[in-house]
């Protein structure tokens, strides 16, 4: 998995190959900024049937 996004506010999102550390501020990054309520709604339904999906997943595994 390597989803990089921020909905911000039900509204905004921030998504792009940007990673949201210290050490991407050296690196040649992209970064893509919508306001839209509607991709925004889009962007939320997909994370939440991930989060869904991986939290299903983390009862079958066994523990660390």
């Amino acid at each position: 998995m390597h989803n990089k996004v921020m909905i911000i506010d039900d509204k905004v999102v921030i998504t792009g190959s940007y990673n949201f550390s210290e050490n991407a501020e050296a690196n040649d990054e992209n970064l893509l900024i919508f306001e839209s309520a509607a991709l925004a709604g889009a962007y939320d339904k997909y994370f939440n049937a991930l989060f869904a999906a991986i939290s299903e997943d983390r009862g079958k595994l066994p523990p660390a």
